[in-house]
């Protein structure tokens, strides 16, 4: 058996020196050190468990409800391809939205005409992406 840390060897020899008591009938005198070592060990884990978990539910409710999922759940519930969520991710940025899910409620965001330069060249996809979000004839 290969014992990496020190502290860990000492341990498991008093446990095993305290079971070879016990079996032969001898007094099972109580290490009150061990127990507290023990006892400590155990509720610094359990604490790291805690807090671990704790991160980790946090971690995952702030993924819950970013606007950056919520957008993608638009998009998708909108069946919208690769290209199209490339062009309102990249309308979303140089309108500086705080919210990219923005995009889905005012088709202004979407009018082709006042497109800024890095855009001006996806004009017709922004004016098909409002008549097909909006329902609009152009």
């Amino acid at each position: 058996m290969m014992v990496v840390n020190p502290l860990i060897a000492e341990g498991l020899s008093r446990v095993v020196s305290f079971s070879e008591r016990v079996r032969r009938g001898a007094s099972a005198r109580f290490d009150w050190e061990f127990i507290a070592g023990v006892t400590l060990g155990l509720a610094i884990a359990a604490a790291v468990a805690f807090w671990l978990t704790h991160l980790g539910l946090a971690y995952v409710e702030r993924r819950r409800h970013s606007p950056l999922r919520l957008f993608h759940e638009l998009c998708h519930a909108h069946g919208l391809n690769r290209m199209e969520v490339q062009v309102l991710l990249q309308l979303a940025r140089t309108r500086q939205l705080a919210q990219p899910a923005a995009v889905f409620l005012d088709p202004n965001h979407l009018d082709a005409r006042r497109l800024h330069g890095s855009l001006k060249p996806q004009a017709a996809e922004v004016a098909a992406l409002r008549q097909r979000l909006f329902a609009e004839p152009n």
